[in-house]
């Protein structure tokens, strides 16, 4: 039998609709239909939608491919890979399966974090009902359908989209619990918090939200002693799931954590996540970004107007603990990764601090929900305006990826069988043997660079043994296509390689 122990929530008259009964008829009394069951599951096809409408337009990019290689191996060669690599092997479990079923396609591919990408408009549908009403959940959930961010994490084929759901599924089960008691609940925030553990380590994050305002609200929340033995006991569980990793994790942390690139954060960089949050980073060009800032900045006036005018009725569609908990859940990532970055390296990866997005998105859709109609739909109208600029990039303008696809078939038609591919930096060899489909030689190029710096000054080690490893890889054949990333600074720095004397 279920433990029914509660804490009484305070008291807040505007969240309409928790205690309504929703109608689950087709047909109303008149033979009209009634569309509100039907709402949300139309919701969320039309994501859907959004999110697999051109989804292989644009070519494979590094670590998309890295995925698709990594699944394709056999279970032990999944968790030894992923040992060696800088995330936990659940997403790449999940998509070996995937990909045996529909085939190792772009769309096939991206069609699984696009699914995933789909589920969570429910999902932040429940969030934002919990904690803010109906009307305004019905509001974060359109605006999480529309959003380049999450569309743009759900079109790349890899494991931001299943990390969101995940650890959304953690938070809605962890303030389901911790207002009810419930064993089921109680289950469910292990489940997804122990998955969202071995999905990616940036949902150690949250966990430490989830822990901070727990700690935080001690006094007020005011847990029965059933739930504080409960919640003890579910760490203990987490622990003991997430120990067969735990060395892995480890290893990860003293080779310098959950990061490869760059050379350190900014103190912009908390403040250039939000802006990712709201545009994805589809806005390649000033005009772009200047052109969609515009559209939702005269959004967030028409909003602020508002708000204005009502004072601090505006807020009031949410109790204060849980504007307390959403400030929570967006300030802590942000701050430990911003705070780590600036003594490591820059790990700030929008697409794996995508949790601490919806906290705006639900913000967001409570206040639009507390408009006037008019106001209501002139703001709707400019989000949508702002959000079509990235969109329209994502659907129809390549970016700043390398174009895999269309090297691969400049090379088919020019290259012969005998010919060696050369690539720099080495690791671009997955990409571009997957368009080549193993028809050519290819040969990584030697060169490394620091791993908590980023140092590119040591992308090329030049000493007799690279040298000479070097000069043998382009007298191996008769002909060497050349295929480097950033051609001006590295034909330079091989030139002078090949030209070193000892």
């Amino acid at each position: 039998m279920e433990n029914a122990s509660q804490i009484t929530p305070s008291p807040n008259p505007s969240h309409e609709g928790r205690g309504e009964k929703i109608k689950t008829s087709l047909y109303r009394a008149g033979g009209e239909i009634n569309w509100q069951p039907w709402m949300l599951p139309l919701l969320t096809l039309l994501g859907l939608g959004l999110r697999l409408f051109r989804l292989d337009f644009r070519s494979l990019w590094l670590d998309e491919a890295y995925s698709l290689k990594l699944a394709s191996a056999d279970l032990s060669g999944i968790l030894s890979g992923a040992a060696m690599d800088i995330h936990p092997p659940l997403y790449h479990l999940i998509l070996a399966g995937w990909i045996r079923l529909l085939g190792t396609s772009e769309f096939a591919l991206r069609a699984l974090p696009a699914l995933l990408g789909a589920l969570l408009i429910p999902l932040v549908f429940k969030l934002a009902a919990d904690w803010a009403g109906r009307r305004a959940a019905w509001w974060t959930a359109g605006l999480v359908t529309v959003s380049p961010y999450f569309i743009e994490i759900s079109r790349t084929g890899r494991m931001a989209s299943l990390l969101v759901l995940l650890c959304a599924g953690s938070v809605f089960y962890y303030w389901r619990f911790l207002h009810s008691g419930l064993r089921r609940h109680a289950w469910g925030y292990w489940f997804f918090t122990l998955a969202a553990f071995y999905t990616h380590y940036f949902a150690f994050l949250v966990f430490l939200a989830q822990h901070l305002f727990v700690f935080m609200g001690i006094g007020k929340l005011k847990l029965t002693r059933e739930i504080r033995k409960t919640w003890m006991l579910l760490q203990m569980f987490l622990l003991v799931g997430f120990a067969p990793w735990l060395p892995n994790f480890w290893d990860h942390l003293s080779r310098g954590g959950p990061s490869w690139r760059g050379v350190g954060a900014s103190w912009w960089e908390p403040l250039h996540s939000v802006y990712a949050f709201l545009l994805g980073t589809a806005c390649w060009t000033l005009t772009n970004k200047i052109l969609a800032l515009s559209f939702l900045g005269a959004a967030g006036l028409v909003v602020a107007g508002a708000c204005w005018r009502q004072g601090a009725a505006c807020f009031q569609q949410m109790a204060p603990r849980v504007w307390g908990w959403l400030l929570t859940l967006l300030v802590v990532p942000l701050t430990v990764v911003w705070v780590y970055s600036l003594n490591k390296i820059n790990v700030f990866d929008d697409r794996y601090l995508s949790i601490s997005a919806l906290p705006v998105f639900i913000v967001a859709g409570s206040l639009v929900a507390r408009l006037p109609k008019f106001r209501r739909l002139l703001a709707a109208l400019l989000v949508m305006a702002g959000f079509a600029v990235p969109l329209w990039n994502q659907y129809f303008v390549y970016g700043y990826y390398d174009n895999w696809r269309e090297l691969a078939v400049q090379i088919k038609a020019e290259a012969r069988a005998s010919d060696l591919i050369a690539v720099y930096p080495s690791w671009n060899e997955t990409p571009l043997d997957y368009y080549l489909k193993q028809e050519f030689v290819i040969q990584g190029l030697p060169g490394t660079y620091h791993p908590l710096s980023g140092n590119t000054d040591l992308y090329f080690h030049i000493d007799r043994e690279s040298v000479h490893q070097l000069q043998s890889i382009f007298s191996a054949r008769p002909r060497v296509w050349l295929v480097l990333v950033n051609p001006g600074e590295t034909q330079d720095i091989i030139r002078e390689w090949l030209l070193q004397e000892y």
